[in-house]
């Protein structure tokens, strides 16, 4: 039998309400350009994505935790530059990282560390030990043929 898993169902609602409240605090990003642009509303993920993301990590990984980001363009001596989307550019973004539990049993936010090589780069990401994914499909921006879609 697997772990239990814990969770917290909300209705559609609750769920509109809170995306609303976070559409209030977060509404608006420099678009790199002088001005402004709507921040990111939703992240679209594939479940292939996500079992691939695990598989990846030679499916030692039992967990994932989920960081806020900024999308950009990075540099980091010794590291190959990352470049973002340009629609993308200050957007709110996820930043996947792998976890491991440190316990026996079913792992938990408290019991599991972040399992990354550090001295691993965006072009070694093949390798499988700790691969931190960033870049998926966001919402803003629109196009004429996708609106971002309401939870209701």
């Amino acid at each position: 039998m697997g772990a239990k898993f814990y969770k917290k169902v909300i209705g559609k609602n609750i769920a509109d309400k809170m995306t609303k409240a976070y559409k209030k605090k977060y509404n608006k990003v420099d678009d790199g350009k002088g001005g402004k642009k709507d921040d990111t509303l939703s992240v679209w993920i594939s479940k292939d994505n996500i079992l691939q993301f695990f598989e990846g990590n030679n499916s030692a990984a039992d967990g994932l935790r989920i960081y806020f980001g900024v999308a950009g363009n990075y540099k980091h001596s010794g590291e190959t530059d990352v470049n973002c989307d340009p629609k993308y550019i200050n957007q709110t973004n996820l930043v996947f990282v792998p976890t491991l539990s440190t316990e026996t049993g079913a792992p938990t936010m408290t019991n599991s560390v972040n399992y990354i090589d550090n001295n691993k780069d965006a072009t070694s990401l093949s390798s499988g030990l700790g691969d931190i994914e960033d870049e998926f499909d966001m919402c803003p921006p629109e196009t004429a043929s996708h609106k971002c879609p309401e939870i209701i």
